[in-house]
């Protein structure tokens, strides 16, 4: 009887965990993957940025297409109409961050392409993923539209804003160059990867704490520090694989965007996990203050 009540969670919680995947990981890279699609297949080309819009509005609704099956699932008959649907979407942020998306995109083809342009419509485009991902996990019974319940966004926000200005950053700024691996000084990935351990182990003991004393949450605070565990995990190997050969530079498209993925991902995970931490540490004394209350 248990293992059936918990299924339908354990389901939901990893179609949340894809959305956070999309929208954090997807949707904020979308530039820098179509750009490396386009040097691969036939060097530095210019491109339409009208390819990136299209890749986000994909990546959007794909963001609403799981939140329908969530929703979904959470009905005692596992399905759920389109017309019933559709409202409970509309009447979230997920309209406003989908909206968001298209004027910046648009403001994009008209704006002159400057540092301090890219800084601000990056910025602006972490805000529009906050506002679907924000949209897409408030599932039912489970999402909490209270802002308290909210607070799970955070993180990804942070951390988000973080990896954004760094890779508005990296070509006008830090690699100048822009045709070796050799921008970002070995010491950071060697730091990386000592203190990306660190990060995990605490995270471990403080989400074990919490979910023994506070074992009712809501999606997003169940979904955000996993995506949190995976990304340190993926950035730790990314860190490693840069020290690996140290005593040459290596040259070219992929030698130069595996410096940058290293470089960013790291960046992302560890301030998301930062932020993480703080967001528990405040969560869980919130937890003690109710009990000692009641």
């Amino acid at each position: 009887m248990v293992e059936t009540g918990e299924r339908p969670r354990t389901s939901v919680d990893g179609i949340a965990i894809l959305a956070m995947f999309l929208m954090v990981v997807a949707f904020t890279y979308n530039d820098e993957i179509v750009d490396l699609a386009y040097a691969g297949a036939g060097g530095y080309v210019s491109y339409s940025r009208w390819i990136v819009f299209l890749v986000d509005t994909a990546i959007v609704l794909c963001a609403a297409g799981l939140k329908w099956r969530m929703e979904a699932r959470e009905q005692l008959g596992g399905t759920m109409s389109w017309q019933e649907f559709l409202p409970r979407l509309l009447h979230g942020p997920w309209p406003l961050g989908a909206a968001l998306m298209v004027v910046l995109h648009v403001a994009m083809a008209f704006l002159p392409l400057n540092l301090g342009v890219d800084i601000v419509l990056s910025m602006l485009f972490t805000v529009s993923m906050s506002l679907v991902l924000v949209a897409v996990l408030d599932v039912g019974s489970s999402g909490g539209r209270g802002l308290g319940r909210r607070d799970w966004i955070l993180p990804l926000l942070v951390g988000t804003l973080v990896v954004q200005v760094a890779s508005a950053l990296w070509f006008p700024v830090l690699n100048i160059e822009g045709e070796c691996a050799d921008t970002v000084s070995t010491d950071f990935f060697a730091q990386m990867v000592q203190v990306i351990p660190m990060l995990l182990v605490t995270l471990g003991i403080e989400l074990g704490f919490l979910r023994r004393s506070s074992p009712l949450r809501t999606l997003g605070q169940r979904a955000a520090p996993i995506l949190t565990v995976v990304m340190l995990c993926v950035a730790e190997m990314m860190s490693f694989s840069m020290l690996v050969v140290s005593d040459r530079t290596a040259c070219g498209v992929a030698a130069t965007m595996h410096e940058f993925a290293a470089f960013v991902l790291s960046v992302q995970a560890t301030a998301i996990a930062l932020v993480t931490l703080v967001w528990l540490l405040l969560t869980d004394r919130n937890h003690m203050n109710l009990h000692e209350d009641a």
